[in-house]
């Protein structure tokens, strides 16, 4: 088809037009006589009913005025990333509720506790029994002439020597009045000797002397941190925690030679070694263990 524009001069353009109209006019006519026609058709045949007339406008009506949304169930968007939306869910996922563990006694204590030894055993572990009485030999054959070799056994019962003591309330008693024979207690003088336990508490050892210096440079629990981490670390393996935890601030009496020793006014002793402490707060159970020794510094300063 071309695209060049015709020209016409003022008598054709007005011949044109006229022409036209007439055209126009004549299909109109024949329009009209048709539609009549068909209309007539439509009567003989069909019954007109009012009342399915307005319904049928009225839910016409009702279709017009509410068109359906974009975005309708099953339609999908894809977002510039690639990944895909929809308008409803394609399916239902199945719910799982959180695993949480049941509060109390771990399944790996319960299974290996069979009486109050076994128990004890499960904290204070063999490896941490041997760890001391050989820490605490080798300090006893470097300042003792005629040092007696100690043993496993021996340790156990110098440890539940102490509890006991603490069981007693006798932490400001003298050693010599635990042992007398008048007013002291039998089971003390029935373990073992009042200057074995002596000697014990003088040359009781956790790690090697000669080499925590090199060490506390790095870690001012040098002295006992190979023990601590052993002990503290069964804590969380021997029992789980409810759903209320307490974390705070617990302040271990204590006077001696310390050099992260705290000084808290308004705790009842006043001086020791500060530890923080997340407890479970039904039973009490220390179950994670922090111990304070100073400010430190770098990044990680606490």
């Amino acid at each position: 088809m071309s695209n060049r524009k015709r020209r016409f001069t003022t008598k054709q353009a007005e011949e044109l037009i006229t022409q036209q109209r007439a055209n126009a006019d004549d299909a109109c006519s024949s329009d009209s006589h048709s539609t009549e026609e068909s209309d007539s058709d439509v009567d003989s045949d069909v019954d007109f009913s009012p009342e399915s007339s307005s319904s049928d406008h009225d839910s016409s009506m009702e279709v017009d005025e509410d068109p359906e949304p974009e975005g309708t169930a099953g339609s999908e968007w894809k977002a510039k990333n690639g990944q895909v939306w929809s308008a409803s869910h394609q399916e239902t996922l199945r719910y799982f509720p959180a695993t949480c563990r049941r509060p109390g006694p771990t399944r790996y204590a319960i299974t290996r506790i069979s009486d109050v030894t076994s128990a004890f055993e499960l904290f204070i572990t063999k490896e941490i029994i041997q760890v001391v009485v050989d820490m605490t030999n080798l300090q006893g054959f470097r300042t003792v002439t005629n040092w007696k070799k100690t043993d496993s056994t021996e340790i156990q019962a110098f440890i539940g020597l102490v509890i006991l003591a603490g069981v007693f309330r006798s932490r400001n008693e003298a050693v010599l009045s635990l042992w007398n024979e008048h007013t002291g207690r039998p089971m003390f003088r029935a373990t073992m000797s009042r200057k074995r336990f002596e000697t014990l508490c003088t040359k009781l050892r956790f790690d090697d002397r000669l080499s925590r210096p090199a060490r506390q440079r790095e870690n001012k629990l040098a002295a006992i941190l190979k023990l601590w981490e052993m002990w503290e670390g069964r804590l969380g393996l021997l029992f789980n925690p409810g759903q209320d935890i307490c974390v705070d601030e617990q302040l271990v009496p204590f006077r001696g030679r310390c050099r992260f020793r705290q000084y808290i006014p308004n705790k009842p002793a006043k001086y020791g070694i500060k530890i923080w402490v997340a407890c479970d707060v039904a039973t009490s159970y220390a179950w994670k263990m922090q111990v304070y020794t100073g400010k430190e510094e770098g990044p990680g300063r606490r």
